[in-house]
């Protein structure tokens, strides 16, 4: 087909069908659109990083998500983005670790933090 609606389709119907979704691997949560994976600050969209226990994390940066549970607290320790704090996030559907909420940093003032492996 060339993108136009067939019978019964609405032309906002067949942009969502075109649309990548960034879904949770455990239990197909959408929880990002992959339009929004973003460079913060000339950094590639997808890094590696370890933590203070020496876990390692291959990290997708979103500039939003969906689908999350938000724990409450919020840190400024072992911050892999220098002026952002940091939470845990988990899939709403399973409770499957997806990564971390960045907030308070300027441009932008957040964005997500999306464990690679954990996504389909």
């Amino acid at each position: 087909m060339d993108g136009q609606p067939t019978s019964g389709e609405t032309p906002s119907e067949v942009e969502e069908e075109d649309k990548q979704i960034l879904r949770c691997r455990a239990c197909e949560t959408e929880i990002a659109d992959a339009d929004d994976i973003f460079s913060l600050d000339g950094r590639p969209a997808v890094q590696h990083f370890a933590n203070p226990i020496g876990a390692l994390w291959e990290v997708l940066t979103v500039r939003r998500a969906r689908g999350l549970l938000f724990d409450g607290q919020a840190f400024t320790a072992f911050t892999w983005f220098p002026g952002y704090t940091w939470r845990n996030i988990a899939c709403v559907g399973c409770a499957q670790h997806m990564g971390w909420v960045y907030e308070g940093g300027n441009a932008p003032p957040v964005f997500f933090g999306l464990v690679r492996g954990n996504l389909a």
